[in-house]
This record gives structure tokens, C-alpha cells and sequence, in this order.
């Protein structure tokens, strides 16, 4: 059933003929009745001398209104209920479809009210009249009772935050890693749609890749982290990683132009590994092949954005995937583990009869060493991917770093007591 999203205009003058469709046939020729009793009475008064007034005789009350009785062909149809939209719980971080909101626009606050606190999400519906047929769901905690949670063999210097709560399959959905004060966000397991069709030759085909769940950091590496992990090897007296080409930005702003191997390091220091384009891809477009964190169609920033404009990280909200992921579509491109190739996809897909599962790249690159580099590209598209050799230093490229689980979520869920 395909559904029209109706206007501001369009939506006040459906109310008003809802509204006149309420009034019986017998109702307006009462109306018209009593309009003419009033025009009579007016007249007489006009006509009558202007002599003293008698003493005016108690009011009567008037005869009621004899009630019509009701009959089916008499009977206004009434308005039609609006279609709940059915969300599978899998689909509540997603973005929905335009008939989704459509439903949603059309109800009252009250109703959006009670639809938020059923489907436990906050809708921001559309903008109207400015082409946007999607609107964001985020979730909700879930106080109806008590998460299961589950027993994470975390390694040393990482630890639950708790009062970000936990996945449906009692994960922790966030934890600290307390070398460098990053938070990182829970990606489960499961398939997501990598690469995309009817686009570059290097991202085709599109194909389903299965992940296992693992923890990424919710935004790119700081100048403030890598510069004291810099110090932190020199006083060791180490091979310290090459100054960064913003050393002396806003400490707040992603980490710029350092070799591939140094960004390698740093993972290796706060005792995380780089992502391999799979993982990152998936934390970016979420499980439903979408173009951009926030889904498909034009960005909706806050405030102007151009293409390569490096901002401290997180400045722009709605550069934020279903998972929690921020600036995969603008800020720092970033390294990744995988060795590049332009038919790496290609070759992937010809090769495999199945569903691949944690696909960590090619095993040889193109040309000399080159490595994967995800995001901030024309348009924001986080399916875009291009190759780096690893001793480039270029002033636009970052990283973030992962920590994947041992234990997949496969296996029964083992509650804490």
C-alpha cells in the first residue's frame, strides 16, 4: 500500500473538510431554520412604534430539538484510522522508509508520543518542504526491566561503561579504553552489505559480508592521544612515530599525516589493531547498505560543511552511523589494516561460493604496499575506498582503532550473576 506524506497546507485543509464532513444533513437544515427565525424577528422590530415597551412576558423554553434517528445511511463515515507502521526490532537504530513517515507526520503529538514510547525510540521527523522523506529513530534504553548482561573477557586497561547499557544480547553497548580515554561502541555480529553497485569499479560488486562482534573507537584518533603516545616512546627511548602534520591543532582535532605503520603503533600501544574496510564500512553504513551514516539522500548538517574540512571530532551529530560511529562521512580519511587492491571485491566474490566472514583483504597489494583508506570523499559516501602505500604521510588521512571479541555471539550468552 503506498502511502503520500502530506503537506503543512495540504494537512490543514484535509482537518477542515474532516471537520465539515462532521456535520448531518439534518444538522445544517436546523441551522438554516433558526437563521431565518432571527431575520423574521429582526424585521417585526424595525416595524413595531417607538411607544414605551410592555412589560416583557416570561421567557419560555423552547422545545427540544427532535433527535433523528439513527439510521446507516445517515451516518457520517467516520475518519479512517491511521496505519501503525510495523518496525522489526532489528530496524529500530535505522533509518525508515517514506511511508514509515508519512504514518509518523500524520499523527498528533500525542500519538507520535505513544508510538515512541511503544516502539521505545526519539523520532526527529522530516523538515517539510525541503525534499526530506526519511526522518531518524535512535534508541531508546530499556526500562521495562532489567538487561541480561553478559560476562566480556575484557582486556587489562579496558572496562564496561555501564549507564550506556547493553545490546539485546546483553553486550555492554559502550566500554573505556583507559590508555587513551577513548570510548568505544559495540558492533554486533552479523551480515551488513559491503561495497556498492552501479558506482566506481573498485567498490563493485555489491556483495553481504559476515562480521563477528567487535568494539571501534567512536571517533578518530585525537592530536591529544597521539601526541602522548609520542611522548610516552621517547621516553622509552624507542623509534618514536614521526610528528603529525596538525602536532600543534586543537587537541581535539582528529590525529593528521602520520605513516601507516605509526597509526599500527599507536593501536598496539592502547592495546587495540587497526580495522580492517570491513569492520570500518560496517560501523559506518550499519546493516543496511546505506550510503551515508545517517542513511540515504542529501546530508543534514547542523551547519555548513564543506569536503575535506577537518572539525574536532564529533562536531557535527548527525554525522553519527545506526551504530553510534561519528565522522566516517566528513573529517580525516582513514588508514585501515587491509592491503589495497582495486579488484579486491571482484576477486572476493568469484572466489567464495558463500557468505564471507571476517574478510580481512587481500593478500597481496597492486602495486608496492599499498593499505585501505575509508572515508571523507565526494559527496560523503562511506563506501568509497582508495589505497595509500604505507609510508605516505598525507596531511588528510587519520585512523580509529577496533577491539574484537574472542568470544562470538554465536555461543550462549553466559549472564552475570
Amino acid at each position: 500500500m503506498s502511502l503520500k506524506i502530506i503537506t503543512g497546507t495540504e494537512t490543514s485543509r484535509f482537518l477542515k473538510l474532516q471537520h465539515l464532513g462532521s456535520f448531518s444533513l439534518i444538522n445544517l437544515c436546523t441551522c438554516f431554520a433558526m437563521g431565518i427565525g432571527l431575520f423574521s424577528s429582526g424585521c417585526k422590530k424595525e416595524n413595531q412604534n417607538t411607544e414605551s415597551p410592555a412589560p416583557a412576558a416570561a421567557a419560555q423554553k423552547s422545545a427540544p430539538v427532535p433527535i433523528p434517528e439513527s439510521k446507516p445511511e445517515n451516518m457520517v463515515k467516520k475518519k479512517e484510522k491511521l496505519i501503525r507502521p510495523t518496525i522489526a526490532p532489528e530496524d529500530l537504530d535505522d533509518l525508515y522508509d517514506v511511508s514509515t513517515a508519512a504514518n509518523y507526520t500524520l499523527m498528533n503529538s500525542q500519538e507520535q508520543k505513544q508510538w515512541e514510547q511503544k516502539h521505545s525510540v526519539i523520532a526527529v521527523a522530516p523538515t517539510p518542504n525541503k525534499g526530506s522523506t526519511q526522518f531518524i529513530a535512535s534508541q531508546q534504553p530499556n526500562r521495562s526491566g532489567p538487561v541480561p548482561q553478559v560476562i566480556v573477557e575484557l582486556p587489562p586497561n579496558f572496562s564496561v561503561i555501564p549507564e550506556a547499557g547493553y545490546n539485546r544480547g546483553g553486550y555492554p553497548n559502550k566500554i573505556l579504553c583507559e590508555i587513551d580515554q577513548s570510548v568505544m561502541v559495540l558492533v554486533s555480529e552479523g551480515v551488513f552489505i559491503q561495497g556498492k553497485n552501479d558506482a566506481t569499479e573498485n567498490v563493485a560488486p555489491e556483495h553481504s559480508m559476515f562480521l563477528d562482534s567487535y568494539y571501534i573507537d567512536e571517533h578518530e584518533v585525537t592530536v591529544a592521544a597521539f601526541n602522548t603516545y609520542r611522548e610516552y616512546e621517547l621516553k622509552l627511548e624507542k623509534r618514536a612515530p614521526q610528528r603529525l602534520s596538525n602536532e600543534q591543532a586543537d587537541p581535539q582535532m582528529p590525529a593528521l599525516g602520520m605513516a601507516w605503520r605509526d597509526a599500527v603503533g599507536f593501536a598496539k600501544y592502547a592495546g587495540k589493531e587497526l580495522p580492517t574496510e570491513a569492520e570500518w564500512e560496517k560501523a559506518a553504513r550499519g546493516t543496511n547498505g546505506f550510503d551515508h551514516p545517517w542513511g540515504f539522500g542529501r546530508p543534514a548538517w547542523s551547519r555548513l560543511r564543506k569536503l575535506n574540512q577537518i572539525t574536532p571530532v564529533k562536531s557535527y551529530p548527525t554525522d553519527k552511523s545506526p551504530f553510534g560511529v561519528y565522522d566516517t562521512a566528513g573529517n580525516a580519511m582513514e588508514w585501515c589494516a587491509d592491503l589495497y587492491r582495486k579488484d579486491a571485491y571482484q576477486k572476493l566474490m568469484k572466489n567464495s561460493n558463500e557468505v564471507p566472514r571476517n574478510w580481512k583483504g587481500p593478500r597481496t597489494a597492486a602495486s608496492g604496499s599499498q593499505h585501505v583508506i575509508k572515508g571523507s570523499t565526494s559527496d560523503w559516501f562511506v563506501w568509497h575506498r582508495d589505497g595509500r602505500s604505507l609510508s605516505d604521510r598525507d596531511p588528510r588521512v587519520g585512523f580509529r582503532c577496533v577491539l574484537r571479541l574472542d568470544d562470538s555471539e554465536d555461543e550462549p550468552a553466559k549472564p552475570s550473576p
